[in-house]
């Protein structure tokens, strides 16, 4: 659909119409974030905009870049004076475009004027960069984001967001709705749009919406060409997910689907920290990750054996002294009872001066030992969540915190039985009994805490009405036994 072109494009046009505007093109690494901006002087026009610049007439070329000074790799620098050499005004004097790969601090460097975020649902820091951009946007700034759907990302929970969990409805900007009206023009086909209660427009665009590529119009050669490199074909979840706007693609059916938003009770429940340390015994549970979030999530049991998720650490362990500093700074920590960890680093993996050691080993060194926990355990969890804690949802006995938690809270929500890669696959199979194994690391750390918990779960049970022919026979057995045995307690000697 080229829409990389066309934000490409309007980065472009918005920071070139008023002066000392700074842009921001991210994506989820460096290189492809370069090769949308520019790739330097050396290679003019190899960067998307670069490439854009470098074509536009003489009277809106900017000299300060296309003569190489103020382009360099990653940023075009416009230029710095108010007129050109022929004492033209250039509106756009002390703008400049930067690209930056993913994460929060390449955004909060900036005062930025417009950010455009490239392929955002699979940038796993997304959702920082997006929290670290809203005071620029609360200043008057924007924020464009550019993306494919991916089941479970925070891309689709920021498009998908309703005060109900009902699935958006179609609503068109007022501003554009008045050009339409203006132009005489009709919504086309193809396009969805809405306002997300946050006060996000989206607008989905289905690839549908061009002629060329609408089985309905002239297209049908078009899909029945294009779905050839889908493995699994149309019901595949590359399909699915690039080409059908399947907001689910990549799963199944929601593990719990009775919670669709944090305004379920499962959420609503705040416990303080006094609160917890005084009536509560506390343990934590451990899911390690390096290049994904490692997550540490504390939980706390009361006397009914009611369960309360109150803290959490959810990000990479880059350094095992700064992550595990970050974790004796949870306000439980010298309340721990235990901590029970992903089985797969109690492993002799890492390579040391002194030999092998575990990752557990090296978190020992740094003051934080665990337990090893048992793999396999977040269906199990899951079954019991269900099953015992979640029987009722409405009167929940196992409480997480959107405030405190708030990771482990969306991976509830967001959490899907796998699924095989086409109905065709699904017809001959039974469903798959597992979790799909994406976005679920703090379920998986409070999986293997749950596991060493004892249950207090018991099966429910009923007076039972009625007779059977089970009921006779015994009535009849006591009868004759009375008539064989007879009660002479009464009977006086004298």
């Amino acid at each position: 659909m080229r829409l990389s072109w066309f934000s490409s494009a309007f980065a472009l046009w918005h920071t070139m119409t008023a002066p000392y505007r700074k842009t921001i093109y991210q994506t989820r690494k460096e290189d492809a974030a370069l090769d949308m901006v520019s790739q330097g002087s050396k290679n003019p026009a190899a960067g998307r905009m670069d490439f854009i610049l470098q074509h536009l007439p003489g009277w809106l070329a900017d000299g300060h870049i296309t003569t190489g000074r103020g382009n360099q790799v990653g940023k075009l620098t416009f230029s710095p004076d108010k007129v050109d050499e022929a004492g033209f005004p250039v509106p756009w004097y002390g703008s400049s475009i930067h690209a930056v790969p993913q994460g929060a601090d390449q955004v909060r460097q900036y005062t930025l004027s417009l950010m455009v975020s490239d392929e955002s649902a699979f940038q796993e820091e997304f959702e920082d960069a997006m929290i670290a951009a809203r005071p620029a946007v609360a200043g008057g700034g924007k924020i464009l984001c550019v993306s494919s759907v991916d089941s479970g990302s925070a891309f689709n929970r920021m498009v998908l967001e309703t005060n109900s969990g009902d699935i958006p409805q179609h609503e068109i900007h007022p501003h554009v709705a008045k050009a339409m009206e203006i132009l005489g023009l009709s919504w086309p086909k193809g396009l969805k749009s809405w306002q997300t209660p946050s006060g996000v427009w989206v607008l989905e665009v289905h690839y549908s919406a061009d002629p060329e590529k609408d089985p309905a119009r002239n297209g049908a050669a078009w899909v029945e060409e294009a779905v050839k490199g889908y493995v699994g074909g149309f019901e595949s979840q590359g399909w699915r997910t690039e080409m059908e706007i399947d907001y689910n693609a990549g799963g199944g059916d929601p593990v719990f689907p009775y919670v669709q938003s944090l305004d379920h009770p499962i959420f609503s429940e705040e416990v303080s920290v006094d609160r917890a340390i005084n009536t509560m015994k506390i343990y934590a549970g451990y899911d390690y990750g390096a290049r994904n979030p490692a997550a540490f999530e504390v939980w706390g049991f009361d006397k009914n054996g009611d369960a309360y998720s109150l803290w959490e650490l959810y990000e990479p362990c880059l350094d095992v002294r700064v992550h595990t500093d970050k974790m004796k700074q949870c306000p439980y920590w010298d309340v721990l009872e235990y901590i029970v960890c992903d089985p797969s680093i109690m492993a002799m993996t890492q390579q040391t001066a002194l030999g092998y050691k575990s990752i557990a080993e090296i978190f020992a060194n740094h003051g934080v030992t665990f337990i090893k926990g048992r793999r396999g355990q977040d269906v199990p969890f899951a079954l019991r969540l269900r099953g015992e804690y979640w029987a009722d949802p409405l009167n929940p006995r196992c409480h997480i915190s959107a405030k405190h938690t708030p990771n482990l809270a969306n991976e509830v929500i967001d959490l899907r039985w796998d699924r095989h890669i086409s109905a065709a696959v699904t017809q001959r199979k039974n469903e798959l009994e597992r979790i799909r194994d994406k976005n679920n690391h703090a379920f998986d750390a409070s999986a293997y805490l749950f596991d060493t918990r004892p249950t207090n779960w018991i099966a429910p049970t009923s007076k039972r009405t009625g007779i059977c022919f089970n009921d006779l026979m015994q009535s009849l057995q006591a009868k004759n036994r009375a008539a064989e045995h007879p009660d002479r307690s009464g009977i006086r000697v004298m």
